[in-house]
């Protein structure tokens, strides 16, 4: 893609990654009849997938805010004139 069609910028964010595994399956010598901890396995994936959840400016948050608060209050003085 050219520069001169895409202007993006980076955003530092957390990551995480979860275990897929039983804690059955990490204690030695557990016995896989008791109950205390439940055995499940994870599927295998034909793909690789990643989801990106983009943290968004604090002008967005802002503009979200104010839009939202605009259409709350339209709503309501809409209600009260179809109302009465």
């Amino acid at each position: 893609m050219s520069d001169a069609f895409f202007s993006g910028y980076c955003v530092r964010s957390y990551s995480r990654s979860v275990s897929s595994m039983s804690p059955a399956f990490t204690i030695d010598n557990y016995d896989l009849s008791q109950t205390t901890y439940p055995v499940w396995t994870e599927s295998r994936w034909s793909t690789i997938s990643l989801r990106l959840f983009i943290i968004p400016t604090r002008k967005h948050e802002i503009v979200t805010l104010v839009i939202g608060i605009l259409l709350l209050s339209t709503s309501f003085v809409v209600c009260l004139i179809l109302r009465y």
